[in-house]
């Protein structure tokens, strides 16, 4: 990070759409240091001939076939939503502006 860490901070909190304190925003800045300091040590540790893996042990990747089902009557889900409108759900609004 570079050396205004608090700004950068408020930045991100900004396009989060929260409100931090000035407190918040120092505290919350070490964090992201010491997750950033992690990532960094990760970084140098030389992976040379290490296959990529998505978990540590195999796992079974059980798979079914592929096979075209009837779906689900729009009408009839649409009944059991708490709200909508002709043709969709209606959800509050989360996002402003």
């Amino acid at each position: 990070m570079h050396n205004n860490k608090h700004v950068d901070i408020q930045a991100v909190a900004q396009l989060a759409q929260l409100e931090l304190t000035e407190q918040q925003a120092r505290d919350f800045g070490a964090q992201l240091e010491r997750v950033l300091e992690a990532f960094a040590a990760l970084d140098a540790v030389n992976v040379e001939g290490v296959e990529p893996t998505t978990h540590p042990v195999p796992l079974p990747c059980p798979r079914r076939a592929d096979e075209v089902t009837p779906s689900m009557a729009r009408e009839r889900l649409l009944d059991a939503a708490p709200a909508r409108d002709e043709a969709s759900f209606v959800v509050p609004r989360v996002i402003s502006g």
